[in-house]
């Protein structure tokens, strides 16, 4: 509930100021839990991601720490 609090406070932050705000959210709790990740970036090369994603994606996921409940 703190995350939604604070997102909020950003976006009517920027928005009162006149910015645009974009948002994106994923729930990744059962997305990735049994992904190869090394083959699922491959694979992203292989379909023509571009490098940019790829490396933006990597690099969420190499310091992220999920427990599913």
């Amino acid at each position: 509930m703190l995350y939604l609090h604070s997102s909020r406070q950003c976006v009517e932050y920027f928005v009162t100021r006149g910015s645009s705000v974009f948002m994106a959210a994923l729930d990744a709790k059962r997305a990735f839990d049994r992904v190869n990740h090394v083959k699922l970036f491959l694979r992203m090369c292989d379909i023509g991601v571009p490098t940019h994603v790829i490396k933006l994606i990597m690099t969420w996921y190499s310091n992220i720490t999920m427990i599913v409940k």
